[in-house]
């Protein structure tokens, strides 16, 4: 776990404001009650403050009942309630002051510093309960600790959580005590609380790296314990729970996709076929998922790769061939993805395009050398050849690579825009392909190659 954001400095209330502005009879009087407080307790008269209070509460209450409209009324209720350490009505009352002040930066300004106050003051209770849990058992090691001093330490953490829960109550807006909160939520073994805590702080502010990576570094650490124990069903099952509240996050969706993409091959391993083709067409669903959601083009492309070798591993070599001759449509100078529709077509038994889609495949290679000079190059082919015939028909290639097979040397030439491939050897043609066309459907399918593995996205889709 991280540390916790580290505690700030309780700011000194507010006295400036008066009872002038407070017109009602129950207005004056609770606000006079306030300050009358406050003077007991500067002089360390604490029940007697306490009694004030409560008298500043029920004049304040019947007073904005009767006059709604009195902005300070409500700043000194919340203050009043934040005395009595009632953060969710302080919150409450300090909200609608804050709104009512909203064009009067000075009346503004002085009642969010108030709230701030008591923001800070339960703050730091919760930040000096955690340090004091800390001091018993180091916290990292309280859920799996077996020292009887343990259920101390919960004590102290649970305390913390009051103290979180409580700054969050008086002013729900900053983010900082989500952050802590979660920690010792999760420390309790709260998972589901934890990360709701995280999502209610970032529904308020989306773009908080902390509160980002502290899902992140939640989820990581819940799912990678599990997978350390070997426990796939049990890492998955938190998974699919979390992604149920967060259906179209990227990195969850990645992350459950690449666990059951490696439990499929665990089962592959025991030689499960079933469970495995199973998993293998969940990881494929969720892969889909991850593409859709995913926040770049090469994230998109490579979890459609992934859902591809996915639906392969699970049998569905048709559907796996759709999805990687998708991919080829968009990047046709991929040499992976055309290689990869070259074993599609194989595996769903489509021999012929199997065999066209070496050509295509070949040019792509490392080994194979581009031509320089097309034109140059395409005015020396004999016209009366099979190379002169198709540069007559489909006029000059965009670009010719030269692949050498022994002695023989294979002339792949290029029609990008037109998704096709002319091989030929001295002029005469060897082959052809038409990656723009799919299919066809038919023939006899081959065995699925289970070892197949997934490319990582660059977020969240890591191997465990």
């Amino acid at each position: 776990m991280k540390k916790l954001v580290a505690g700030l400095g309780v700011g000194a209330l507010l006295l400036a404001a008066g009872a002038a502005h407070a017109r009602n009879f129950h207005c004056a009087g609770g606000v006079q009650y306030v300050i009358q407080g406050m003077k007991e307790k500067d002089k360390g008269n604490t029940s007697d403050a306490e009694r004030i209070f409560n008298k500043a509460v029920v004049q304040l209450n019947q007073c904005t009942t009767e006059d709604p409209k009195d902005a300070e009324a409500w700043g000194y209720l919340g203050w009043a309630y934040g005395e009595l350490d009632s953060a969710t009505q302080a919150g409450k009352a300090f909200e609608v002051a804050v709104e009512k002040f909203k064009d009067d930066p000075k009346g503004l300004k002085r009642w969010e510093d108030n709230r701030k106050s008591y923001w800070v003051k339960y703050y730091n209770e919760g930040l000096q309960k955690y340090r004091e849990a800390n001091a018993i058992i180091p916290v990292d090691e309280i859920l799996n600790s077996k020292d009887p001093k343990v259920v101390d330490a919960k004590a102290k953490l649970a305390e913390a959580e009051r103290g979180f829960k409580k700054a969050i109550a008086v002013s729900s807006r900053e983010v900082k005590a989500y952050d802590n909160l979660a920690i010792v939520e999760a420390l309790q073994g709260n998972f589901d609380g934890a990360n709701a805590t995280i999502d209610a702080g970032l529904a308020i502010d989306p773009s908080n790296e902390e509160l980002k990576n502290r899902k992140e570094s939640m989820l990581t650490n819940t799912v990678t314990d599990a997978l350390k124990a070997g426990d796939y069903p049990g890492a998955i099952a938190t998974l699919d729970h979390i992604l149920i509240k967060s259906p179209n996050d990227f990195g969850l969706l990645a992350r459950a996709a690449q666990v059951n993409f490696e439990y499929g091959q665990k089962l592959d391993e025991k030689k499960d076929e079933a469970n495995a083709k199973t998993t293998y067409t969940k990881a494929a669903e969720y892969f889909g998922r991850a593409s859709a959601a995913a926040p770049s083009d090469q994230d998109k492309k490579d979890m459609k790769f992934n859902q591809s070798v996915a639906l392969q591993n699970a049998g569905d070599f048709k559907g796996a061939a759709h999805i990687v001759f998708d991919l080829v449509q968009e990047s046709p100078k991929d040499r992976n993805f055309q290689s990869m529709l070259r074993g599609a077509y194989d595996r769903m038994g489509s021999k012929k395009k199997a065999d066209d889609q070496v050509w295509v495949v070949l040019g792509l290679n490392d080994t194979a050398a581009p031509v320089a000079d097309v034109a140059a190059y395409t005015s020396k082919i004999d016209k009366t050849s099979d190379a002169g015939k198709v540069l007559g028909e489909q006029g000059a290639p965009e670009e010719v690579k030269q692949f050498k097979s022994g002695e023989t040397v294979i002339d792949i030439w290029y029609y990008w825009p037109k998704k096709k491939v002319w091989a030929f050897s001295a002029s005469r043609q060897v082959g052809s392909a038409n990656f723009g066309d799919f299919g066809p459907e038919t023939g006899e399918a081959a065995p699925a190659t289970p070892g197949a593995s997934t490319k990582s996205a660059t977020t969240g889709a890591k191997k465990g």
